[in-house]
């Protein structure tokens, strides 16, 4: 799924971790809610070219389930896979929030909640420089849906005959 040629090459290079792929993220999340937020953008971009093969439509059967595998069971499908880690490409445009939040049960069977760790996520538009180096996933979403975008209605999938920067670069955008 990567823009171009040399991004993809670059990625066979980074198999080991799980951020080089699409799949590790929609197997953990909450689909509904990844959907509720990304639906259409995800149907265009990459569901649509996925259908047209049965491969394809079972891969999006097992990522849309509402059942998810628990930790133990994902740690083993990566190392199966041969994944070591998840490390995101370096960004500066936002920080990411993170929640930690622990259930504690007393002898009466009552659970407290209780939170050790908490960061607001937020976004630092105006001083960001990586979007210079990669603009992110979410901006080629936003792309695939816009009529007046060069690459608005096509395809994320690199295989796709209609894929969307086939004939393009990201200086053009």
């Amino acid at each position: 799924m990567a823009n171009f040629a040399a991004r993809q090459i670059r990625y066979q290079d980074m198999v080991s971790t799980g951020a080089v792929f699409f799949e590790s993220i929609l197997r953990i999340l909450p689909y509904k809610e990844f959907f509720w937020c990304w639906g259409t953008s995800f149907e265009v971009a990459i569901a649509n070219e996925l259908r047209q093969s049965a491969i394809g439509q079972s891969w999006l059967t097992s990522v849309s389930s509402d059942s998810k595998c628990s930790i133990l069971d994902e740690v083993s499908y990566w190392k199966s896979n041969r994944i070591e880690r998840l490390t995101t490409q370096w960004q500066n445009y936002k920080s990411i929030g993170a929640v930690n939040t622990y259930s504690v049960e007393n002898a009466l069977g009552t659970a407290y909640e209780f939170t050790l760790h908490y960061t607001n996520m937020s976004f630092r538009l105006p001083k960001q420089t990586t979007y210079k180096m990669y603009w992110g996933l979410a901006n080629d979403f936003f792309a695939i849906t816009q009529n007046d975008s060069t690459v608005g209605g096509q395809s994320l999938v690199r295989s796709s005959p209609n894929f969307a920067f086939a004939n393009t670069t990201m200086q053009y955008f």
